[in-house]
């Protein structure tokens, strides 16, 4: 799902931009008006600066609205209420590219019948073109060169303008306006055109992914409190900012405690805040670092821990997360068979007969003290040999095949 990758910092700064956009868009009118007066008509300044305002008011809809069926809607009512064109529609798509919603302007009657001709996926030609090539589709005199479009009757002197609405590698939409025949060639207008498709096709992926990311937060916040691990995300200087149930289980601090208080109170091996610093730094968002370390609980008693820590990007600068898992019982069950197979081999070593002890191939893998001497090998030449060095008999009594169960 490449399109949860992107960051909630990054959606910020794309939103930023749209407002830069706006203060340009507003900037823009008046250069118009004052200097480029002498180069073009009358008509083609209020024409443009229409345009200016339209696309103002729909970038300021972008920054507000959260309903992508709202934000369609009212788009093409700012597009037509300020003449900047004469009327527009829009198509809103899934996933997967039926269509959810359509929306339009100024159109006239013959609008229902469009509409049910794409709900049955018979698209215009001007759609069907713009679906398979980027950038803008004109469409010049379409009353006579897009006969099969319900709405051509209304274009007399306009030329149409036709995008699909394309953002990361998807598209979500189709927006398709009219402008004033004797303008549709120009550049300036052109490119207007393209940063509002560009634009509105940004704002339905942010509300698509900001839907998505609140279906999920419940689930992953299930999740996270729900982990049999301590997770703990602070910032590179030590400061909790959250912590989940269990690590409040493994510290023996409430949550409220453990935010109140710094990572270099938690971990028993760090002792200086810089310490802390200089790891943190070191971290990267592309590999995740596994080490061991010891846990301070909030009653002073000291437990091992084994933690996975990273580096993460949010919104609010660069944050370390942790996940500890409490590695006692692990490391006493170790101990315990490390000295069970002490005391088992300190028998061993110490009985009185000679043992021997080899797999099924016939090679010694265990002798001990009483073997090496009856043999007079020590114990590592012992290992080294088979049991029918010591006892060739072995091979004619036939004892691998009637003894050892093994077919080698």
């Amino acid at each position: 799902m490449h399109d949860l990758e992107k960051t909630r910092s990054q959606l910020i700064e794309e939103l930023q931009a749209a407002h830069r956009r706006i203060a340009e868009l507003e900037a823009h009118i008046s250069p118009f008006e004052e200097t480029d007066k002498r180069n073009l008509s009358a008509g083609k300044v209020e024409h443009l600066n229409a345009v200016l305002r339209a696309i103002r008011n729909v970038n300021q809809l972008i920054v507000q609205e959260e309903s992508p069926d709202h934000l369609i809607r009212n788009a093409c009512n700012c597009l037509t209420e300020t003449l900047g064109y004469y009327n527009t529609w829009m198509v809103r798509f899934d996933p997967v590219g039926n269509v959810i919603s359509m929306a339009h302007s100024n159109v006239g009657e013959e609008y229902s019948q469009l509409e049910k001709n794409i709900l049955h996926g018979d698209w215009p030609d001007c759609a069907r073109k713009a679906f398979s090539r980027e950038g803008i589709v004109i469409t010049k005199n379409p009353e006579t060169s897009c006969k099969n479009c319900n709405l051509s009757s209304h274009y007399q002197h306009r030329t149409g303008y036709c995008a699909a609405l394309r953002y990361d590698g998807k598209t979500f939409g189709l927006l398709s306006v009219s402008v004033p025949g004797r303008f549709a060639e120009d550049e300036e207008e052109q490119s207007l055109f393209k940063e509002l498709a560009d634009d509105l096709a940004f704002a339905l992926y942010r509300i698509d992914l900001e839907e998505k990311n609140r279906r999920d937060e419940p689930r992953l916040r299930t999740l996270f409190e729900q982990a049999a691990d301590a997770i703990y995300i602070c910032t590179p200087e030590g400061k909790f900012l959250e912590v989940n149930e269990r690590a409040c289980i493994q510290s023996g601090y409430s949550k409220d405690e453990l935010l109140e208080i710094n990572v270099v109170d938690l971990d028993a091996r760090i002792d200086a805040p810089y310490k802390l610093a200089e790891f943190t730094q070191s971290l990267t968002t592309s590999y995740p670092v596994t080490l061991q370390s010891r846990h301070r609980r909030k009653d002073g008693s000291i437990y091992p821990v084994e933690i996975t820590i990273s580096r993460i990007e949010t919104p609010d600068g660069d944050q370390v997360l942790a996940i500890a898992r409490d590695v006692s019982d692990r490391n006493e069950a170790i101990q315990a068979y490390q000295e069970s197979e002490e005391r088992f081999r300190t028998v061993i070593e110490n009985l009185p007969v000679a043992l021997f002890a080899h797999d099924m191939d016939g090679n010694l893998v265990l002798v001990n003290k009483t073997a090496c001497q009856s043999t007079g090998y020590s114990c590592e030449e012992m290992l080294n040999k088979k049991v029918h060095d010591l006892d060739p008999a072995s091979v004619e009594r036939k004892d691998k095949e009637l003894y050892w169960r093994t077919s080698g």
